[in-house]
């Protein structure tokens, strides 16, 4: 057989190529296409709805509203993903929220910068400890962080005897940081774009994104390949109480206001933004664009329920609604 006919035989991969029908071909682009943007595409369906039902929807105050109203929830929900990636859960988020709240007020004699401190300091602790149980107390994630959940509510209510505790930082750096602008946007928002933007490139483009995923993948798979699977999660957790306790400042900043019961059911919308967003909840996959945009068909539908003077408590129910919906495809998909 010359050259010339073995080049037309070609390799076995490239005579299937070349004799898989052109339907097929487009069916596998586009559950290509699904996966990669199925919740932009989901959130532009929900969008068009909102649009529909409220003509003020698509105005610019209107839009930059639920941003800002999404910006703190968004990046508690970013550590909650790291979390999420790497097979574990975390249930504390909330009450990390309301301990980091109160704590930074009620050192606000001691200045702005004690005030960072404390909140930041509440929230990678309380992190820790979360990851510390998990690694090397080989406490279940769920029972792990439902404790700390509990710990971090009683610190909270405990330190200020379940009384809200109210601050003079009105036109100081830390009031801006939840009510000024930057950029020609609200503070909260350029916060919430550059915490997704750099968790993007982390999770996508560093060696640490890469063992986030495959400790999640494959736990035993990724320890033979070398992956210090304790220290991953150790600094997962502690991302997520970082983060838990960012949101926390922003809220305390907004509010001018360092509250017990702060980041109440942050919990569940955290993990709901997540698992709208393709996260799967056995872990191994998730993404920063993915839960982003699962932050937006959230908060979409809590603005047009608003827009249309609809009952706040018709909420949950569409929150709850969504999240099975969202688990249901997933597990269609076999992803979860």
């Amino acid at each position: 057989m010359s050259c010339q006919e073995a080049g037309l035989a070609g390799s076995p991969r490239e005579q299937g190529r070349a004799e898989r029908p052109l339907g097929s071909t487009l069916a596998g682009w586009a559950r290509s296409i699904w996966r990669e943007y199925s919740v932009a595409l989901v959130f532009l369906l929900f969008a068009g709805v909102a649009s529909f039902l409220s003509p003020y929807f698509f105005t610019r105050s209107n839009l930059a509203n639920v941003l800002r109203q999404v910006s703190d929830i968004g990046i508690v929900a970013a550590g909650e993903m790291l979390v999420i990636v790497t097979g574990g859960i975390d249930l504390s988020v909330g009450s990390v929220v309301a301990m980091a709240s109160v704590l930074s007020m009620m050192v606000q004699g001691s200045g702005v910068a004690a005030m960072f401190g404390a909140g930041l300091a509440a929230g990678v602790a309380a992190g820790w400890i979360n990851g510390l149980l998990v690694t090397r107390g080989r406490v279940a994630p769920f029972v792990a962080t439902l404790a700390m959940m509990a710990m971090a509510k009683g610190v909270a209510l405990i330190a200020t005897s379940g009384q809200p505790v109210y601050g003079p930082y009105a036109e100081t750096f830390f009031y801006w940081l939840g009510n000024g602008h930057l950029l020609g946007l609200s503070t909260p928002i350029v916060l919430l774009l550059l915490t997704y933007g750099l968790g993007h490139f982390v999770l996508r483009y560093t060696a640490f994104g890469r063992n986030l995923l495959a400790v999640g993948g494959n736990e035993e798979a990724a320890r033979l390949a070398g992956v210090r699977v304790d220290r991953v999660k150790l600094a997962a957790y502690t991302l997520s109480g970082l983060t838990a306790a960012v949101g926390s400042l922003l809220i305390t900043s907004r509010m001018n206001t360092g509250s017990p019961i702060a980041g109440s059911f942050y919990e569940l919308d955290a993990i709901a933004a997540v698992v709208v967003g393709g996260a799967s909840l056995s872990g191994g996959r998730g993404s920063f664009v993915g839960t982003f945009f699962g932050l937006l068909i959230l908060g979409t539908i809590a603005n047009v329920l608003n827009l249309l003077n609809v009952s706040p408590y018709f909420q949950y129910l569409a929150r709850g609604l969504i999240i099975v919906a969202a688990v249901l495809l997933q597990r269609r998909q076999g992803t979860t």
